[in-house]
């Protein structure tokens, strides 16, 4: 498979009060192929959920080479940006952002109606998705009527029911407890089995070890990229030979 995701000397700066910039994203160069899982850590304010948004065409460098799906992003007027990030890009959130006023089926097919896609068309799609996600029987419900994990698999179904080429997470399991946390990585997990290319900004260690591999973001750049696990069966907490399984003695 070859690279989905091409990162060449990409940088984010903002100004600030008094003219001292603020280099956010500094120097980065990476490449994401097709079909990874990628957990992107860090601590707070190291730039790494500025990248992701980068990357999900959400923000737009300051300089440098961003390439997704073969494209030159920053080169892209507004409009096929746009088109861009409808067609290629999933984006799940931490807050979940799914309108109080809609129920699940009418927030996950929310990105077809941008798209232009016949209303009955949409919700069969959109019903399909949810089903997918575990939500086949929360179709009506309305998002106060749903617990966190369930709002976030909302937001996930939302991010894929366009079928995007990747999708990109930012921080979504920070809401949840830890348990809710993991059934949430467990479904990204089993949709990267199905062939979906996976980006995923976390704090939480625990989280992100889970993940093939993992770059560890420090002040806008990349201070490591390592590949933690041996196999998609590790992915899904499985244990390696040197390691117990859960409730094990070492």
């Amino acid at each position: 498979m070859g690279s989905l995701i091409e990162v060449e000397g990409l940088s984010k700066v903002y100004g600030v009060r008094g003219g001292v910039q603020v280099r956010a994203v500094d120097d980065v160069s990476l490449k994401i192929d097709e079909g990874e899982f990628v957990g992107i850590a860090g601590p707070s304010g190291s730039g790494k959920s500025t990248l992701l948004h980068i990357m999900g065409c959400l923000d737009r460098p300051s300089g440098g080479v961003y390439r997704l799906d073969g494209r030159d992003v920053a080169a892209l007027e507004d409009r096929e940006l746009s088109r861009v990030r409808s067609s290629v890009v999933g984006f799940v959130f931490q807050s979940f952002n799914l309108l109080q006023r809609l129920d699940v089926v009418e927030n996950i097919a929310l990105p077809l109606a941008y798209q232009g896609v016949a209303r009955a068309q949409r919700r069969r799609r959109a019903a399909e998705m949810a089903e997918r996600v575990g939500l086949g029987d929360r179709l009506t419900h309305r998002p106060a009527e749903l617990s966190g994990g369930q709002a976030q698999r909302a937001g996930i179904a939302r991010a894929l029911v366009g079928e995007p080429r990747v999708l990109f997470a930012d921080e979504p399991t920070g809401n949840l407890d830890s348990h809710t946390a993991h059934e949430v990585l467990d479904l990204l997990i089993d949709l990267h089995r199905e062939g979906i290319t996976i980006a995923m900004v976390s704090h939480d260690h625990s989280i992100v070890s889970r993940c093939r591999r993992v770059l560890h973001i420090v002040d806008g750049r990349i201070h490591s990229d390592t590949f933690t696990a041996e196999s998609t069966e590790q992915l899904a907490g499985e244990p390696s030979e040197d390691q117990p399984a859960p409730g094990q003695g070492a």
